[in-house]
């Protein structure tokens, strides 16, 4: 039995204001490909397949236009869609007539029976391979866990329950959510949790009973815990400069038995790099104008949809406006599209801005808590919370503001 595993498409993402439809479009056309040329007999997207509810039209177009062809050249093969914490779960339902008649099977949100309780036979999707329809396998499609119920022993009561009625069937589970023990975004060298408000989820006691855990939320591509068979397959693109070196891609899976599973990540090339100049600790404005210049002028003739994004870490202790300004002019012209610039302080300047703090203070130093502590400092009280809310929401439109 072969499984494509892919998740965290985020169609509808917007970096620094500008719409990646061509990229998701482009990804997509790839995974045609990967489908033609590998033959699965199931397809999984393991949530997050959009970001959020402000959806374009073209958005849903390549969408759509993806699973009809997807369906339309693999009948036979099962194409099974959950949802992460990133989809809107009021789409996704109002869309599931179309679903169906596309024939994807669509698990949107926990079950439940006339009784409230959790519907676990409507979470199990037993599947046949194409070529050997003796073959079979177990899905267990469980959609993001909005409800707290992975502390109540969802996936161990599913399991329990699939091996008692598919004592001799592999079993492989979807789940959405920060599986413990995943590396994430790091800064300063340690590693962080990206939970965006979902619990933390252990799968290692279910590792030796199923074949394989086909993970969703966390974007780098990874095997969990020392697990071979747990697996994020990651994000076919990166969503921030901060995952501008991740594995891009999709697992395939190949199983033989419970105990008999190989897993090959298929890499994908994006339309468009990411480049943090310098990768470093940033450059004097006269080296970011010198590296810009690297740069090739735009000429008619140009594919602009593969420009490179670019965000410039500019080490300078007095910038002026007109320093920015000129550099992304100089970005106008030529083939990138500069996303931000960023001031990086020197060690003596941030000393100097910021006396009180310490060394690792400072190398610690975020704008939230920047404001935070300057409130303190002028009230001498704390920030309420609705205003830090405020602040953060007001940070991520800035982070996603067009420079162009």
């Amino acid at each position: 039995m072969r499984i494509f595993h892919t998740a965290d498409w985020h169609i509808g993402h917007l970096l620094y204001g500008n719409n990646r439809v061509e990229e998701h479009e482009h990804f997509l056309k790839w995974l045609l490909s990967q489908v033609r040329s590998y033959k699965p007999d199931v397809f999984l997207a393991v949530g997050d397949i959009f970001d959020g509810t402000l959806l374009s039209g073209e958005d849903e177009r390549i969408f759509w236009d993806f699973l009809m062809q997807l369906t339309r050249d693999n009948p036979q093969m099962r194409v099974i869609l959950t949802t992460g914490d990133s989809d809107d779960v009021s789409y996704v339902n109002s869309s599931l007539s179309v679903f169906h008649r596309v024939g994807v099977q669509v698990r949107s949100q926990i079950p439940r029976n006339g009784r409230g309780e959790i519907d676990y036979e409507e979470l199990c999707i037993p599947v046949n391979a194409i070529e050997h329809p003796d073959e079979q396998i177990v899905i267990l499609a469980v959609p993001v866990d909005r409800e707290g119920m992975a502390d109540n022993g969802i996936y161990e009561q599913l399991v329990k329950m699939v091996s008692k009625r598919f004592s001799d069937m592999p079993i492989v589970v979807m789940a959405h959510g920060y599986a413990k023990g995943a590396r994430t975004l790091q800064t300063n060298g340690k590693d962080y949790a990206i939970g965006y408000g979902v619990d933390v989820m252990d799968f290692t006691p279910l590792a030796s009973k199923v074949a394989y855990i086909a993970l969703g939320h966390i974007h780098q591509a990874q095997a969990i815990a020392g697990y071979d068979n747990i697996w994020y397959a990651g994000s076919p693109l990166s969503l921030s400069f901060e995952e501008r070196d991740y594995s891009l891609g999709i697992n395939m899976v190949d199983i033989e038995s419970k105990d008999s599973v190989k897993i090959k990540h298929l890499e994908y090339k994006p339309l468009r790099k990411l480049l943090t100049i310098p990768s470093d600790s940033g450059c004097s404005y006269k080296e970011a104008e010198k590296y810009l210049a690297s740069f090739d002028k735009i000429s008619r003739n140009d594919d602009s949809v593969s420009y490179p994004y670019v965000e410039l870490k500019i080490r300078e202790d007095n910038p002026t406006p007109e320093m920015l300004e000129t550099l992304q002019a100089m970005a106008s012209e030529r083939c990138v599209k500069l996303c931000r610039i960023e001031r990086v302080m020197s060690e003596k300047a941030m000393e100097e801005t910021y006396p009180d703090l310490s060394a690792d203070d400072l190398q610690q130093l975020v704008p939230g808590r920047m404001i935070r502590e300057m409130y303190h400092q002028r009230y001498s009280e704390d920030m309420m919370d609705e205003m830090a809310r405020l602040v953060a929401d007001v940070k991520r439109t800035g982070e996603n503001a067009d420079l162009s």
